[in-house]
């Protein structure tokens, strides 16, 4: 508030006689809207070099990086170099090509690595 007050008092005003009746310009108050404009803008482009909003979809992703992920209403999708290669829709995973560093388990069974560096297939709940 106090701002604001001390904003009001320093704002230079124009008044001007039209046909149609006065016009009032807050000349102090144009000058800082417009410059609080072109600070927003500046910082809307940086982040749509990250995040952007296409067809009702949001895409994350700094473009022209062959790496996208896509949210659409049905599905999360990854794309790598134009291709989807895994998505997530109707509690499904669906993956092109995957690698798991450790571990696979499913359900109440598993395929876990041994010491020695092969893989048992077991129940492992």
């Amino acid at each position: 508030k106090d701002e604001t007050n001390t904003l009001i008092s320093q704002v230079s005003t124009a008044f001007t006689q039209t046909a149609e009746g006065w016009q009032m310009d807050f000349n102090k108050i144009v000058s800082i809207v417009n410059a609080n404009q072109a600070a927003t803008d500046a910082e809307f482009q940086e982040w749509t070099k990250y995040i952007r909003f296409v067809d009702g979809n949001i895409i994350l992703g700094q473009v022209q990086n062959p790496v996208i992920l896509t949210i659409k209403n049905d599905r999360i999708s990854f794309a790598q170099s134009g291709q989807e290669v895994a998505y997530l829709s109707n509690a499904e995973l669906v993956i092109t090509d995957a690698r798991i560093t450790h571990s696979l388990i499913i359900g109440d069974f598993g395929w876990v690595p041994r010491a020695n560096g092969s893989v048992d297939f077991k129940k492992v709940l």
